[in-house]
C-alpha cells in the first residue's frame, strides 16, 4: 500500500545511528531483525522492523517509519533472553523515535558458508554500481506492469545508492559471533 502512494519499500530494519538512520537489509532469514535488536540492547533507537519506507531525489534520500512489531526468530529470541509468544513477537506495536530523517547508510546483510575462507565477519564498502543491484534486490514493490510506475521507483533507488554509502556484510551466522558482528558495524558507524 505504502508503494502505491507513491513511497518505496525496501526490505530491511533500522536504528538510528549517530549520524542518523542506519538500515539492514537481506533476505527473510539472514539477521537483519537480530543485528537492529542486537544494536538497539546497545543504546540504539529501534527505527524498523522488515519495512524502510524511503524517498529519493537528485539531492537526498530520507528514510521515513510507521509503527512497527518487532519479531525475532524463536533462536535469536531465545539468545537475547527476552519475552515471547508464539512466533517470536518481543514487543507490540512500537513507535519509531524519528519519523524522517536522511540516511546514513545501507548494509546489505549476506550469510555465509561455515567453511568460508578468510575473516567471519567482512564488511566492505560497495560502489555506486555495485551497491544499486544490490540494495534493489531487497526492494517490496506491487507491481512491475504500471511501466512510469517502475521507471519512478528505479530511478528512486539510483537516487537512493548514489547518495547513501552502502556496504556489504558478510558473516557466518552464530550467535557467539554477534557481539563481533555488532562492534564491527558499530566501528564502521564512526569511520
Amino acid at each position: 500500500m505504502l508503494h502505491a502512494l507513491g513511497w518505496e519499500v525496501l526490505h530491511a530494519s533500522a536504528v538510528l545511528g549517530p549520524a542518523g538512520p542506519v538500515a539492514f537489509c537481506g533476505r527473510s532469514g539472514t539477521g537483519k531483525s537480530t543485528t537492529a535488536f542486537g544494536l538497539s540492547r546497545r543504546g540504539y533507537s529501534l527505527c524498523a522492523d522488515d519495512v524502510v519506507c524511503f524517498d529519493a531525489t537528485p539531492d537526498t534520500a530520507t528514510a521515513h517509519f510507521v509503527p512497527f512489531t518487532l519479531r525475532l526468530e524463536p533462536s535469536a529470541v531465545d539468545f537475547f533472553g527476552v519475552g515471547r509468544d508464539n512466533g517470536g513477537l518481543v514487543a507490540g506495536r512500537t513507535e519509531p523515535g524519528p519519523t524522517s530523517r536522511p540516511f546514513a547508510a545501507l548494509y546489505v546483510l549476506e550469510r555465509t558458508a561455515g567453511r568460508q575462507v578468510g575473516p567471519a565477519i567482512q564488511i566492505a564498502p560497495l560502489s555506486t554500481a555495485d551497491a544499486f543491484p544490490a540494495v534493489l534486490a531487497h526492494a517490496h514493490f506491487l507491481t512491475l506492469s504500471d511501466r512510469d510506475r517502475s521507471r519512478t521507483m528505479i530511478q528512486h533507488y539510483l537516487d537512493l545508492t548514489s547518495h547513501v554509502p552502502v556496504f556489504s556484510v558478510r558473516f557466518r551466522p552464530e550467535f557467539g559471533r554477534l557481539p563481533d558482528l555488532l562492534d564491527r558495524l558499530e566501528d564502521s558507524f564512526a569511520a
